[in-house]
């Protein structure tokens, strides 16, 4: 069916299942065939599948997966691409089912929880093909299926506000999307048991690409929730009047626009995505923690660590004059580290510093020796692997970078250093050289490392090169897949990674110069 704005800016449509019957608040015209309560995809496809083209409609609000429990995921792209063929100039919607529990008594729990792990799935491909999901919560409604209905008059009241809107006539340009969006998991924030448990849901919600905005709804959402305790944390002097109660009202609204104005943002009162984001590295840098999350849950008493505990953030490399490719791959390093429990901030800094002096944080091969001077190379790869070689015969081999990396890693230098490099082909040196963060070199690594984060690195070594396998590699070679020491300061944590580095030897006071002078562009927070 279609919809005019009272001004005639606007056209919108309803289509599906039954659901969308009981949208039919309105009036409706010449695509009400298009509403069927028991629509199903199948039937969908049948109905679309004309010449006809709505391409005056503007907005497209679709009900669809009910009657078949979502089971149809692999359907939904064709759905998709179809009903842009259909409606090629539309905002495209669709509302997330719900189950009237009268009608559904002979499920069982795990029944439910096979059908919500569905919908999730199937909502998300919506998602992935520029749907926005106009999100209704639970699974499960106890409420008659009517316009007395919670969700169903929480989505009229979205549509309401949806039809009085201008027409954005360049969809790519539709900044904000406005969306009801279903909470990441779970119901309560108060069933978090430590710090740990709240930032990694946040980060659920910064990837999700949900957006949250005031819509004059009363409904409890786990998410807005969250955010309300970040921005208390980030702006204590709303602690005063703001009830944190996981509702977006106007309070919440004006907490987001102050929020935005203090960071330079578009002002506009909607938690979208670049909002959240702000919002979840300013909870890092400032060094959000387990007193302070009991605190925003009524004191409720939060386990903490016997020994201190540091989060995301507190590492600073806003001033280490970083590249955004660097600065990217910094924070990924730092996500990892957190992931296998390496917290204190100067074992970082020392991971990092070693890290920066291997790749400069651009994870790459290690480079050819055609432009080092022979008596730093006889220097780095010792008399054992340069010491049978003139000057002209090394200045020779440096100038082929194959021959040269077979010489000092492969089979010619196993006697020299005396354990398995697993190097036991021609061509190895070379195809097993540095790669990665921190230069992981030799066959035995590759395979080791490998095994260790899950990838084929013996088969194919360039994998080492790609960002997530650097820095899966680096923590797990820094931490021999176990733990790592904590520091209490930067420099010695930086000459502890550094021998690290090098196999457990005391390395070169060149190398751990400029290792050092990485870790001088980190700081810890206060």
């Amino acid at each position: 069916m279609i919809f005019l704005t009272e001004d005639n800016k606007s056209k919108m449509a309803i289509i599906g299942d039954e659901i969308a019957f009981y949208l039919q608040k309105y009036n409706t015209e010449d695509v009400e065939r298009l509403i069927d309560v028991d629509m199903t995809m199948r039937r969908m496809f049948k109905r679309l599948t004309t010449d006809e083209v709505y391409d005056t409609i503007d907005y497209l609000i679709i009900s669809i997966g009910s009657k078949e429990y979502y089971s149809e995921i692999m359907e939904v792209t064709l759905m998709c691409n179809l009903i842009k063929e259909v409606f090629p100039k539309s905002e495209y919607y669709v509302v997330e089912g719900f189950l009237p529990s009268k009608d559904y008594p002979f499920l069982s729990e795990e029944d439910l929880k096979d059908i919500e792990e569905s919908r999730n799935i199937f909502y998300d491909e919506f998602q992935k093909n520029d749907f926005y999901v106009i999100g209704t919560g639970s699974l499960i409604s106890e409420e008659p299926l009517d316009l007395t209905n919670t969700k169903i008059s929480d989505v009229l009241d979205f549509i309401s506000e949806l039809r009085y809107q201008d027409v954005i006539s360049n969809k790519d340009n539709f900044e904000t999307k406005r969306s009801y969006n279903k909470d990441i998991k779970g119901d309560d924030v108060e069933d978090f048991s430590s710090i740990y448990d709240f930032l990694e849901r946040f980060e659920e919600i910064v990837d999700s690409g949900n957006v949250y905005e005031n819509k004059g709804s009363k409904t409890y959402s786990a998410d807005v929730h969250q955010i309300e305790i970040a921005l208390s944390f980030l702006m204590p002097e709303f602690d005063d009047y703001v009830e944190y109660d996981g509702v977006f009202d106007d309070d919440t609204e004006d907490m987001i626009r102050t929020f935005q104005k203090d960071k330079n943002l578009p002002v506009t009162g909607v938690a979208d995505q670049e909002t959240i984001e702000e919002i979840f590295y300013s909870l890092k840098v400032k060094g959000f923690d387990d007193e302070d999350l009991g605190k925003y849950l009524g004191n409720k008493e939060i386990e903490v660590s016997k020994k201190q505990v540091y989060l995301r953030g507190r590492v600073d490399y806003s001033k280490a004059g970083l590249s955004s490719e660097q600065l990217t791959n910094v924070q990924l390093m730092i996500d990892y580290m957190i992931e296998k429990g390496i917290l204190n901030p100067y074992t970082q800094i020392g991971i990092l510093s070693t890290c920066g002096k291997e790749s400069g944080f651009i994870p790459q091969n290690e480079i050819c020796y055609d432009g080092t001077s022979n008596a730093r190379i006889r220097e780095i790869f010792g008399d054992c692997r340069t010491g049978h070689l003139n000057d002209a015969e090394l200045t020779t081999l440096k100038k082929n970078c194959e021959q040269f990396f077979e010489s000092m890693y492969g089979l010619p230098a196993k006697p020299c250093l005396n354990w398995d490099t697993g190097n036991n082909s021609p061509g190895d040196g070379y195809k097993y050289r540095g790669r990665g963060f921190n230069g992981l070199t030799f066959k035995s690594l590759y395979q080791k490392y490998g095994d260790l984060v899950g990838e084929s690195l013996v088969s194919d070594p360039e994998k080492m090169n790609d960002v997530d396998v650097a820095a899966k590699v680096a923590i797990e070679f820094f931490t021999k897949g176990k733990g790592a020491p904590e520091f209490e300061d930067k420099e010695s944590a930086t000459e502890h990674f550094v021998n690290v580095n090098a196999g457990g030897s005391t390395s070169w006071k060149e190398t751990h110069d400029s290792a050092q002078s990485w870790a001088r562009k980190f700081e810890v927070l206060p």
